[in-house]
């Protein structure tokens, strides 16, 4: 078609074409490094050792060291030590000056100081208790969150620029001799 057709609506016989294209990107692979590659399979072996570990790979400190230390804090705070007397040895010093050391009540403050030990020691245990399943829960998070990252991991790609395909389709009409431009041209070069 021309500007001529385009002007005038176009011919009815003339034959017509149409153009298409299309633009893709094009997306290229970069090499990957062995290095990168090593410590990949590197920290994969460590997070698979590290799964079948208790604290997944947190170092814990030990518990048992923090409950003996705290059970003789306890122990030397109700039953005295070095570091001087205790609660049950104050008790008996407060039923001494009273002159009642020597009556049964005596020994019912005393049970009741040995009550309060108990619970002392209980809530000690509990809070324990907890920090090690809190201790082992994020020890499992960081697990968890690094086994995610390295399974995030993809190879590195860029752009290598982009394509265009284009394509010209004929529409044929019944004419193919010249349309109505051939026609009016001369008229046209006679006024200009």
């Amino acid at each position: 078609m021309s500007w001529f057709d385009d002007f005038l609506g176009g011919g009815g016989n003339e034959k017509s074409s149409s153009k298409s294209s299309s633009t893709t990107n094009v997306y290229k692979q970069l090499p990957d490094y062995k290095e990168a590659t090593g410590a990949r399979e590197n920290w994969w072996d460590t997070l698979q050792q590290w799964g079948s570990q208790p604290g997944f790979g947190a170092i814990a400190p030990n518990w048992n060291d923090i409950w003996e230390n705290a059970k003789s804090k306890v122990s030397s705070y109700f039953q005295g030590g070095p570091e001087g007397p205790g609660v049950y040895d104050k008790i008996k010093a407060n039923l001494a000056g009273r002159n009642m050391s020597e009556q049964p009540a005596a020994e019912n403050y005393l049970q009741r100081g040995m009550f309060q030990e108990g619970n002392v020691l209980s809530d000690i245990a509990v809070q324990q208790a907890v920090q090690e399943a809190n201790f082992g829960e994020q020890g499992r998070k960081t697990w968890l969150g690094s086994l995610q990252n390295l399974s995030g991991l993809k190879p590195s790609f860029y752009n290598a620029g982009s394509q265009t395909q284009s394509e010209q389709v004929d529409i044929g009409g019944a004419d193919e001799g010249g349309g109505i431009e051939e026609l009016l041209l001369p008229l046209i070069l006679a006024f200009a």
